[in-house]
């Protein structure tokens, strides 16, 4: 299997300049890989954090914090796999340096180490580089995942004895968000693993009990007193899926796609009329599409229903950023890799939806009545769950 590991790396990175001729986002990760490493100051160590994409830098946060607040004395890392999280999150006041994750060659992942030289390093949810954990364990440097979830289907599970199993088990510590992760790496003979839940809850009740101020939004909400529905990281099936329903019912409608480039923004004022810009710096339309990153966390406070895209697609994105507002949270029907969206639907907090049918008959139970008893219910969850950052900056604290 290593034999395959390597061969296939090779194969897939010599494809990689072709295929990011018709995928811009794949050009541009292709490129950052031969961005120079960063001048270090080598009178500080160094932290490293790892984390994949935007939403996993949203997840990790709680600890970029913690660490920035915890360890002055120290410098932190952040290298992202994804162009859409290293461009919006670079220059980001708490990192202080950032960069792609090197493709997982064993000569690249070694400059890699050698020049930042880590005294830990921290994985937020996933990301599983077979070379890199081999080379980053060789060096003695310890490993942590946090806010990871597992499930049997996943490869290092079907072949238990297997090389990408041996890998894997190079990490130091595991911090899961459900004991049925934990069960299923310790029946296969992990160790370091806990349940501590999920480092989003600590970041999205921070972003609640922030301020928030926007006068062009604040004007468009002074408009009526409609109730507001917010589709937030929505795709291109999602409003496909609500534009009847908006078009028939009484509702302002705050649309936040989760991609935000022209062909989105177009595809949706082509599908709802009645829509403008945030950019347009005086929207008077019944409904406002957001063409702005940073915003939606913080917009959710403002809705009567919210939704959440992706879920007829590969996957939900965020449900906990509206439901720590205490709002219904709808989504589709890809939530099954969530641990929180079952966690919402199990207390009534959370509706997943198949069809317009549904759709029109959920809303149309959330009465006033409902949606208090569904504030109340998410205010018990979020009180419940918040604290993992605290428990992996103790771990951390055992290393520096």
């Amino acid at each position: 299997m290593k034999f395959f590991y390597q061969v296939s790396l090779r194969v897939v990175y010599f494809f990689i300049p072709f295929f990011g001729w018709f995928i811009p986002k794949l050009k541009r990760w292709y490129d950052g890989q031969k961005i120079d490493y960063p001048t270090i100051d080598d009178s500080k160590p160094i932290i490293w954090l790892h984390t994949p994409s935007y939403g996993e830098f949203e997840q990790g946060t709680p600890v970029l914090k913690a660490l920035k607040e915890k360890f002055p004395n120290h410098n932190v890392l952040v290298s992202f796999f994804s162009p859409s999280g290293y461009e919006a999150k670079r220059n980001h006041p708490l990192i202080d340096y950032a960069v792609y994750l090197p493709f997982d060659f064993p000569n690249r992942v070694n400059t890699f180490l050698d020049h930042f030289n880590p005294k830990v390093a921290l994985f937020v949810k996933y990301d599983f580089w077979m070379n890199l954990l081999n080379e980053t364990h060789e060096r003695k440097i310890p490993i942590i995942y946090f806010s990871s979830i597992f499930r049997p289907t996943q490869y290092f599970f079907r072949f238990p004895n297997s090389w990408f199993t041996r890998q894997l088990k190079k990490v130091d510590y595991f911090f899961v968000q459900n004991r049925t992760s934990q069960d299923l790496l310790e029946a296969y003979s992990f160790t370091g693993v806990y349940t501590i839940g999920d480092t989003r809850i600590d970041q999205v009740i921070e972003n609640a009990d922030s301020t928030f101020e926007n006068k062009v939004i604040e004007n468009w909400l002074s408009k009526n007193d409609l109730p507001i529905l917010i589709l937030g990281s929505t795709w291109n099936n999602d409003i496909e899926l609500w534009k009847a329903f908006i078009l028939k019912n009484q509702y302002r409608c705050i649309i936040a796609p989760h991609e935000i480039d022209e062909n989105n923004l177009a595809f949706i004022e082509k599908q709802m009329s009645g829509t403008s810009r945030l950019s347009s710096q005086n929207p008077n339309s019944k409904h406002l599409i957001i063409d702005k990153l940073g915003l939606l966390k913080y917009m959710y406070r403002f809705a009567t229903i919210t939704y959440i895209g992706g879920g007829f697609g590969k996957g939900i994105h965020n449900t906990l950023e509206p439901s720590v507002y205490g709002k219904p949270v709808l989504f589709g029907p890809k939530f099954d890799k969530f641990q929180e969206a079952k966690d919402l639907i199990e207390l009534g907090i959370g509706f997943n939806i198949e069809n317009e049918a549904q759709l029109s008959a959920i809303i149309q139970k959330l009465t006033p009545e409902k949606r208090e008893n569904i504030k109340s219910e998410a205010n018990k969850y979020f009180e419940e769950k918040a604290g993992a950052t605290d428990f992996i900056m103790k771990t951390i604290k055992e290393y520096l």
